[in-house]
């Protein structure tokens, strides 16, 4: 079978085998930009790429698979069709399903990530170590180019009446930037994804610069400093994940300030969770936790200082030892759930 993790800016082709004992045995796979393709409502473009990238890739294999497997931020409406997915710019309903199966006469099924990504931890890493994990409640929650979370109960995704766990929906201020792919102010996405801190870090480089006894003045001869630089000039969003950690190792109070804020609200959102959901485990997981060094310190500092201790002391918190390779794993063990009779 043929895996595709797609998300903003990179998508992932992963050929796969599964053998007769279950082992998940990964052949081969190719990573390209989709970014170019996401400039239409309903998606056609992006759908017209991935179809030509997936024959390209088979064809460069010798061979095609049994069928297809598509895990992708959004709302999904079961696993064929996107409701809408902000980051892929798609606000229209897309049967995704039914296009791949009538193109490339392949089975089809949409996954959403975060799914993928909770599954994926839950099964090869919390499960091994837990005795009872099938009457545990696991959160994992994702902050990268957006922010999603999914609530794993008693080892299957719980949705409540059918989105529960959307935790980048949640409004940590009322009064805060309106996001327009939300449809909401001050939504935790505006705060603790990467597109949104490279805002603020322009943003706040841009107020201070040239003030006379600024906190905020540093030499203006570093990486991070010539990245706000340049990113001032273009797209404020654009600061990359290498250069934010720049600032980090650099002691750099404009990125101490910002992932302080992004930090506390993130912490916040966790707190909610904990306080509401008291879940066993907590795997937090995404670029914003695995490439900002400190960031996931500051993050649970915050989320302990606002929680309670009852529920506090009965929630493990610990970052992902799968990273995205827990999506590729999920997206399959999800595709064998559903083949299951």
């Amino acid at each position: 079978m043929t895996v595709v993790l797609l998300e903003a800016r990179e998508a992932t082709l992963i050929e796969c085998e599964i053998a007769s004992a279950g082992e998940i045995k990964r052949c081969a796979d190719q990573t390209w930009d989709p970014a170019p393709y996401q400039t239409d409502s309903n998606g056609q473009r992006l759908l017209e790429e991935i179809e030509r990238r997936l024959l390209a890739f088979w064809k460069e294999r010798g061979r095609e698979p049994a069928g297809i497997v598509i895990s992708l931020p959004g709302t999904l409406q079961g696993i064929d069709t996107i409701r809408s997915s902000s980051r892929l710019g798609i606000r229209e309903s897309v049967g995704v399903t039914k296009w791949m199966q009538e193109r490339l006469k392949k089975k089809c099924h949409v996954f959403h990530d975060v799914e993928c990504l909770a599954i994926g931890e839950n099964r090869y890493v919390v499960a091994p170590d837990c005795e009872n994990t099938g009457s545990q409640c696991l959160v994992y929650i994702f902050a990268d180019e957006g922010v999603g979370a999914k609530i794993i109960m008693n080892g299957l995704a719980y949705v409540g009446a059918g989105v529960a766990g959307i935790l980048g929906r949640l409004i940590v201020q009322p009064d805060g930037a309106y996001y327009k792919a939300l449809r909401s102010s001050g939504a935790l996405e505006v705060f603790a994804s990467r597109p949104w801190v490279s805002e603020r870090l322009v943003s706040t480089y841009q107020s201070e610069e040239g003030k006379r006894g600024s906190s905020y003045a540093v030499s203006e001869g570093s990486k991070f400093r010539k990245a706000l630089r340049i990113a001032s000039e273009r797209d404020w969003t654009e600061i990359p994940y290498d250069r934010i950690a720049d600032g980090i190792a650099e002691g750099d109070p404009v990125a101490d300030a910002v992932l302080e804020v992004a930090a506390r609200y993130l912490g916040f959102a966790i707190n909610s969770v904990i306080t509401i959901l008291n879940p066993h485990r907590i795997v937090l997981g995404g670029r914003m936790i695995t490439e900002l060094p400190g960031f996931p310190d500051r993050v649970v500092r915050y989320a302990r200082q606002l929680s309670w201790p009852l529920a506090w002391n009965q929630t493990d918190i610990s970052i992902s030892k799968l990273g995205r390779d827990a999506q590729f794993y999920g997206a399959v063990e999800l595709w064998r759930t559903v083949q299951s009779p």
